[in-house]
């Protein structure tokens, strides 16, 4: 079983926007800087010469932070992504 921590940051991997009523709700805990982290796609990786942190200067996507493609979820697909975060 997967930490709520890691789900929340699978959801913003992906690209899940939270409703900002929601993000007022998670603000200044550690489910909001999971999710966060994860919309911005920040990991750490082990390599040879240690743990190395990558975030978003290092990725080679774009991820948009405005559009149509950026409009919250909606409650129930949050709730499937919390659910079943690697897939349905």
């Amino acid at each position: 079983m997967t930490s709520l921590n890691l789900r929340f940051y699978l959801a913003g991997y992906s690209g899940l926007l939270l409703p900002r009523a929601m993000r007022r709700l998670l603000a200044r805990t550690n489910l909001h800087r999971a999710w966060l982290a994860g919309d911005m796609g920040v990991f750490t990786e082990e390599r040879p010469e240690g743990m190395v942190a990558c975030g978003v200067c290092d990725r080679e996507w774009i991820q948009f932070r405005k559009g149509a493609g950026r409009a919250p979820a909606k409650l129930r697909t949050i709730a499937i992504h919390l659910i079943s975060p690697f897939g349905r």
